[in-house]
Protein backbone atom coordinates (compact mmCIF):
# COMPACT_ATOMS: atom_id res chain seq x y z
CA UNK A 1 0.00 0.00 0.00
CA UNK A 2 3.08 2.12 0.24
CA UNK A 3 2.62 3.57 -3.08
CA UNK A 4 -0.84 3.69 -3.47
CA UNK A 5 -0.92 7.55 -2.70
CA UNK A 6 -3.83 8.34 -4.82
CA UNK A 7 -5.85 6.23 -2.56
CA UNK A 8 -9.21 7.39 -1.36
CA UNK A 9 -11.08 4.46 -0.21
CA UNK A 10 -9.42 1.56 2.09
CA UNK A 11 -11.35 -1.30 3.79
CA UNK A 12 -9.53 -4.59 5.12
CA UNK A 13 -13.03 -4.63 7.65
CA UNK A 14 -13.55 -8.30 9.31
CA UNK A 15 -10.15 -9.91 8.32
CA UNK A 16 -7.91 -11.89 10.58
CA UNK A 17 -5.05 -9.17 10.15
CA UNK A 18 -2.56 -9.06 12.56
CA UNK A 19 0.59 -7.08 13.85
CA UNK A 20 1.14 -3.05 14.10
CA UNK A 21 -1.44 -0.18 12.64
CA UNK A 22 0.39 0.31 9.90
CA UNK A 23 1.63 4.14 10.51
CA UNK A 24 2.51 4.09 6.79
CA UNK A 25 -1.16 4.64 6.20
CA UNK A 26 -0.15 8.29 7.49
CA UNK A 27 1.13 9.22 4.16
CA UNK A 28 -1.82 8.06 2.05
CA UNK A 29 -2.98 11.74 2.36
CA UNK A 30 -5.84 11.39 0.15
CA UNK A 31 -7.53 8.60 2.22
CA UNK A 32 -11.01 9.78 2.59
CA UNK A 33 -12.62 6.49 4.73
CA UNK A 34 -10.27 4.19 6.52
CA UNK A 35 -11.76 0.79 8.09
CA UNK A 36 -9.73 -1.75 9.73
CA UNK A 37 -11.97 -3.09 12.51
CA UNK A 38 -12.77 -6.29 13.56
CA UNK A 39 -9.07 -8.03 12.57
CA UNK A 40 -6.17 -8.52 15.53
CA UNK A 41 -4.04 -5.38 15.39
CA UNK A 42 -2.22 -4.91 18.45
CA UNK A 43 -0.13 -1.73 18.75
CA UNK A 44 -1.15 1.90 20.06
CA UNK A 45 -2.86 4.19 17.63
CA UNK A 46 0.25 5.57 15.19
CA UNK A 47 0.04 9.69 15.83
CA UNK A 48 0.93 9.89 11.95
CA UNK A 49 -2.89 9.25 11.12
CA UNK A 50 -3.56 13.17 11.96
CA UNK A 51 -1.96 13.60 8.88
CA UNK A 52 -4.83 12.52 7.00
CA UNK A 53 -6.60 15.84 7.09
CA UNK A 54 -9.38 14.49 4.60
CA UNK A 55 -10.31 11.47 6.51
CA UNK A 56 -13.61 11.59 7.07
CA UNK A 57 -14.43 7.82 8.69
CA UNK A 58 -12.18 6.27 10.44
CA UNK A 59 -13.35 2.83 12.35
CA UNK A 60 -10.92 0.41 13.62
CA UNK A 61 -13.34 -1.34 16.56
CA UNK A 62 -12.83 -4.56 17.82
CA UNK A 63 -9.07 -5.56 17.54
CA UNK A 64 -6.39 -5.61 20.21
CA UNK A 65 -5.13 -1.82 20.36
CA UNK A 66 -3.27 -0.40 23.46
CA UNK A 67 -1.88 2.91 24.76
CA UNK A 68 -3.97 6.22 24.68
CA UNK A 69 -5.91 7.81 22.02
CA UNK A 70 -3.95 10.35 20.87
CA UNK A 71 -5.32 13.85 21.15
CA UNK A 72 -4.58 14.83 17.38
CA UNK A 73 -6.94 12.66 16.09
CA UNK A 74 -9.66 15.28 17.51
CA UNK A 75 -7.43 18.40 17.29
CA UNK A 76 -5.77 17.99 13.55
CA UNK A 77 -8.79 16.47 11.15
CA UNK A 78 -11.04 18.82 11.00
CA UNK A 79 -13.04 16.52 8.51
CA UNK A 80 -13.56 13.37 10.35
CA UNK A 81 -17.52 13.24 11.13
CA UNK A 82 -17.26 9.06 12.20
CA UNK A 83 -14.62 7.34 14.73
CA UNK A 84 -15.25 4.02 16.09
CA UNK A 85 -12.71 2.50 18.36
CA UNK A 86 -14.79 0.24 20.60
CA UNK A 87 -14.17 -2.85 21.41
CA UNK A 88 -9.92 -2.20 22.04
CA UNK A 89 -7.53 -2.44 25.11
CA UNK A 90 -7.34 1.43 25.13
CA UNK A 91 -6.34 3.00 28.18
CA UNK A 92 -5.95 6.77 29.60
CA UNK A 93 -8.22 9.60 30.18
CA UNK A 94 -11.27 10.57 27.81
CA UNK A 95 -9.17 13.26 25.39
CA UNK A 96 -10.34 16.94 24.94
CA UNK A 97 -13.27 16.93 22.55
CA UNK A 98 -13.70 20.75 22.04
CA UNK A 99 -12.06 20.65 18.73
CA UNK A 100 -14.40 17.55 18.14
CA UNK A 101 -17.60 19.30 17.61
CA UNK A 102 -18.34 18.46 13.69
CA UNK A 103 -18.45 14.77 14.52
CA UNK A 104 -21.15 12.79 13.83
CA UNK A 105 -20.70 9.14 15.39
CA UNK A 106 -18.23 8.83 18.25
CA UNK A 107 -17.79 5.05 19.49
CA UNK A 108 -15.17 4.68 22.42
CA UNK A 109 -16.76 2.05 24.17
CA UNK A 110 -15.27 -1.02 25.78
CA UNK A 111 -12.32 0.35 26.36
CA UNK A 112 -10.77 1.03 29.74
CA UNK A 113 -11.03 4.88 29.06
CA UNK A 114 -11.78 7.47 32.45
CA UNK A 115 -12.89 10.74 32.72
CA UNK A 116 -16.36 12.61 32.41
CA UNK A 117 -18.61 13.77 30.28
CA UNK A 118 -17.15 17.43 29.52
CA UNK A 119 -19.68 20.31 29.32
CA UNK A 120 -18.40 20.84 25.59
CA UNK A 121 -20.38 17.61 24.39
CA UNK A 122 -23.26 20.34 24.01
CA UNK A 123 -21.43 21.66 21.10
CA UNK A 124 -21.78 19.21 19.32
CA UNK A 125 -25.07 20.00 17.21
CA UNK A 126 -24.44 17.28 14.37
CA UNK A 127 -23.94 14.32 16.49
CA UNK A 128 -26.10 11.07 15.55
CA UNK A 129 -24.72 8.57 17.68
CA UNK A 130 -22.75 8.46 20.64
CA UNK A 131 -21.31 5.46 22.27
CA UNK A 132 -19.81 5.37 25.24
CA UNK A 133 -20.83 2.02 27.21
CA UNK A 134 -18.45 -0.12 29.37
CA UNK A 135 -16.03 2.21 30.27
CA UNK A 136 -14.54 3.93 33.68
CA UNK A 137 -16.39 7.20 33.43
CA UNK A 138 -17.78 8.95 36.63
CA UNK A 139 -19.47 12.51 37.18
CA UNK A 140 -22.80 13.08 36.14
CA UNK A 141 -24.74 13.86 32.99
CA UNK A 142 -24.19 17.20 31.84
CA UNK A 143 -27.80 19.03 30.76
CA UNK A 144 -25.97 20.37 27.73
CA UNK A 145 -25.91 16.76 26.43
CA UNK A 146 -29.57 16.73 26.36
CA UNK A 147 -29.94 19.29 23.79
CA UNK A 148 -28.42 18.08 20.92
CA UNK A 149 -30.71 18.53 17.86
CA UNK A 150 -29.53 14.83 15.86
CA UNK A 151 -28.54 12.58 18.38
CA UNK A 152 -30.31 9.60 17.76
CA UNK A 153 -28.63 6.83 20.17
CA UNK A 154 -26.81 7.42 23.08
CA UNK A 155 -25.58 4.66 25.39
CA UNK A 156 -23.47 5.79 28.27
CA UNK A 157 -24.32 2.16 30.09
CA UNK A 158 -21.54 0.28 32.71
CA UNK A 159 -19.79 3.13 33.90
CA UNK A 160 -19.81 4.93 37.31
CA UNK A 161 -21.86 8.31 36.16
CA UNK A 162 -23.93 9.61 38.81
CA UNK A 163 -26.24 12.27 39.87
CA UNK A 164 -29.97 12.57 38.06
CA UNK A 165 -31.14 12.14 34.80
CA UNK A 166 -31.90 15.78 33.94
CA UNK A 167 -35.00 16.91 33.29
CA UNK A 168 -34.31 18.55 29.83
CA UNK A 169 -34.01 14.88 28.28
CA UNK A 170 -37.32 15.47 26.23
CA UNK A 171 -35.60 17.99 24.25
CA UNK A 172 -33.84 15.07 21.93
CA UNK A 173 -36.98 14.69 19.98
CA UNK A 174 -34.98 12.40 17.29
CA UNK A 175 -33.64 9.67 20.02
CA UNK A 176 -34.33 6.48 18.90
CA UNK A 177 -32.10 4.43 21.71
CA UNK A 178 -31.46 5.24 25.27
CA UNK A 179 -28.91 3.32 27.53
CA UNK A 180 -27.89 4.14 31.19
CA UNK A 181 -28.33 0.66 32.47
CA UNK A 182 -25.52 0.04 35.54
CA UNK A 183 -24.72 3.08 36.61
CA UNK A 184 -24.98 4.75 40.26
CA UNK A 185 -28.33 7.04 38.93
CA UNK A 186 -30.03 8.43 41.61
CA UNK A 187 -33.71 10.16 41.74
CA UNK A 188 -36.66 9.81 39.59
CA UNK A 189 -37.45 9.61 36.40
CA UNK A 190 -37.91 12.62 34.71
CA UNK A 191 -41.81 13.60 33.36
CA UNK A 192 -40.24 14.72 29.94
CA UNK A 193 -39.43 11.11 28.97
CA UNK A 194 -42.81 11.22 27.46
CA UNK A 195 -41.42 13.94 24.72
CA UNK A 196 -39.05 11.61 23.01
CA UNK A 197 -41.64 10.11 20.78
CA UNK A 198 -39.11 8.13 18.24
CA UNK A 199 -37.60 6.08 20.84
CA UNK A 200 -37.35 2.47 20.44
CA UNK A 201 -35.40 1.35 23.42
CA UNK A 202 -34.98 3.18 27.21
CA UNK A 203 -32.69 0.75 29.59
CA UNK A 204 -31.95 2.12 32.91
CA UNK A 205 -31.76 -0.97 34.92
CA UNK A 206 -29.34 -1.49 37.78
CA UNK A 207 -28.94 2.08 39.28
CA UNK A 208 -30.30 3.78 42.32
CA UNK A 209 -33.77 5.16 40.79
CA UNK A 210 -36.79 6.16 42.69
CA UNK A 211 -39.99 7.12 42.51
CA UNK A 212 -42.82 6.66 40.31
CA UNK A 213 -42.52 5.50 36.50
CA UNK A 214 -43.69 8.40 34.88
CA UNK A 215 -47.28 7.83 33.14
CA UNK A 216 -45.99 9.74 30.21
CA UNK A 217 -43.66 7.02 28.66
CA UNK A 218 -47.25 5.33 27.35
CA UNK A 219 -47.00 8.16 25.02
CA UNK A 220 -44.02 6.50 23.40
CA UNK A 221 -45.58 4.35 20.84
CA UNK A 222 -42.29 2.93 19.37
CA UNK A 223 -41.00 1.40 22.73
CA UNK A 224 -40.00 -2.19 21.50
CA UNK A 225 -37.86 -2.34 24.51
CA UNK A 226 -38.17 -0.94 28.16
CA UNK A 227 -35.95 -2.15 30.92
CA UNK A 228 -36.25 -0.37 34.09
CA UNK A 229 -35.20 -3.40 36.46
CA UNK A 230 -32.85 -3.64 39.73
CA UNK A 231 -33.97 0.05 40.84
CA UNK A 232 -36.05 1.63 43.43
CA UNK A 233 -38.85 2.78 41.81
CA UNK A 234 -42.13 2.63 43.73
CA UNK A 235 -46.10 2.98 42.75
CA UNK A 236 -47.93 0.75 39.96
CA UNK A 237 -47.25 0.47 36.55
CA UNK A 238 -49.09 3.15 34.58
CA UNK A 239 -52.07 1.46 33.07
CA UNK A 240 -50.82 4.51 29.93
CA UNK A 241 -48.43 0.97 29.02
CA UNK A 242 -51.80 -1.19 27.45
CA UNK A 243 -51.04 1.36 24.42
CA UNK A 244 -47.72 -0.06 23.70
CA UNK A 245 -48.75 -2.21 20.87
CA UNK A 246 -45.35 -3.20 19.43
CA UNK A 247 -43.39 -3.52 22.84
CA UNK A 248 -41.60 -6.67 22.49
CA UNK A 249 -39.35 -6.54 25.92
CA UNK A 250 -40.42 -5.24 29.42
CA UNK A 251 -38.72 -5.63 32.79
CA UNK A 252 -39.51 -3.97 36.21
CA UNK A 253 -37.59 -6.87 38.05
CA UNK A 254 -36.28 -6.02 41.98
CA UNK A 255 -38.00 -2.40 42.40
CA UNK A 256 -41.02 -2.20 44.85
CA UNK A 257 -43.69 -1.64 42.55
CA UNK A 258 -47.46 -2.47 43.96
CA UNK A 259 -51.00 -2.58 42.50
CA UNK A 260 -52.38 -4.41 39.28
CA UNK A 261 -50.90 -5.39 36.09
CA UNK A 262 -54.52 -6.29 34.68
CA UNK A 263 -54.44 -4.10 31.85
CA UNK A 264 -51.45 -5.28 30.35
CA UNK A 265 -53.58 -8.86 29.39
CA UNK A 266 -54.52 -8.57 25.94
CA UNK A 267 -58.27 -8.50 25.11
CA UNK A 268 -59.95 -10.86 23.13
Amino acid sequence: FRNLTKMSYLSLYGNQITGHFPSFLGKMTNLRHLGVGSNRLSSTIPDSLANLKDLRWLVAEANRLTGTIPTSLFRDMPLLTTLSLFDNLLTGSLPPLDNFTHARSLLLAENEIHGALPDVIGDFDRLESLGFWDMKLSGTLPPELFSLPELAALALGGNEITGTIPGNIGNLSLLQGLSLEENLLTGTLPASLEDLLELEAFSAHSNLLTGPIPDGLGRCKLLRLLELGNNELTGSVPSTFSDLAILEWLSFRQNNLTGSIDFLCPSN
